[in-house]
């Protein structure tokens, strides 16, 4: 088992819980091959949630921590959407789950990316997330109701998108759960946020385009579809993370 639970900034020592207390994201769920899927999650006692016969889901979400317990940064994250116990495999489901149900599902953490050394370090060392080994630069604006995204790798695109964001916010208290492999581990994190966000459904994205990096070819891998079953923009939220431990 590796040794998990804090992480050094600025002489401050810091472990679970943390409070990411202003931060903006956005988060596309994309139907993606069910049995590519099955095979990055494989091992473990959980099934990707099946919204058709061959198609699971994809979380790609590009977050802005403003204010953070290791200062700013931003994360590329891509998840799958998992049942956590077999008895519960509805074709459709809350993407961002409801309190009832959250013991139920989870987002398994296939790979984070930073664009800072603290960002990267504190969430493997305290939390044992799999980030990716490279520092990325991610650019990341919203203006006039346009969201707007580039990120490289290395001088490698990674993917480029511009969106038009449902500017009707409202207000929503989220929890949800986090699964990840670490060594011959499987750990969960438990999340909770409060959110102004927006969202639409059913967005074809166009203007999404991946590139030739190796995150990008692992996003191709999993054979996407370049629409958004739901769309959801953060335009400020809260975020804790908690209970990082072993299942």
């Amino acid at each position: 088992m590796l040794d998990i639970n804090n992480y050094n900034y600025n002489g401050k020592n810091l472990k679970s819980p943390l409070t990411y207390n202003k931060l903006k994201g956005i988060m596309f769920f994309l139907p993606i091959s069910y049995s590519r899927a099955s095979d990055i999650i494989s091992g473990l006692e959980v099934v990707p949630i099946r919204i058709l016969p061959q198609k699971a889901l994809l979380g790609l979400t590009v977050f802005d921590f403003i204010d953070s317990p290791v200062g700013p940064y931003r994360e590329l994250a891509l998840t799958i959407p998992v049942a956590l116990n077999n008895l519960y495999k509805p074709n459709i489901i809350p993407l961002l789950f409801p309190k009832a149900l959250s013991k139920h599902f989870a987002l398994y953490t296939i790979m984070l990316g930073m664009n800072t050394l603290h960002g990267q370090k504190h969430a493997s060392e305290i939390f044992g997330y799999p980030v990716y080994k490279n520092l990325l630069d991610i650019d990341f604006n919203f203006d006039g109701g346009v969201v707007s995204v580039k990120i490289k790798d290395n001088g490698s695109d990674v993917l480029i998108f511009k969106i038009n964001v449902n500017k009707n916010f409202k207000e929503h208290e989220r929890v949800y759960q986090t699964i990840f492999r670490v060594g011959e581990d499987t750990r969960l994190v438990d999340l909770s946020a409060s959110t102004v966000e927006s969202a639409t459904y059913m967005d074809r994205l166009n203007n999404l385009q991946l590139g030739k990096s190796s995150i990008a070819n692992k996003i191709n891998n999993l054979e996407p579809s370049m629409f958004s079953l739901q769309t959801s923009f953060y335009k400020n939220a809260i975020e804790t993370l908690t209970n990082s431990e072993n299942i």
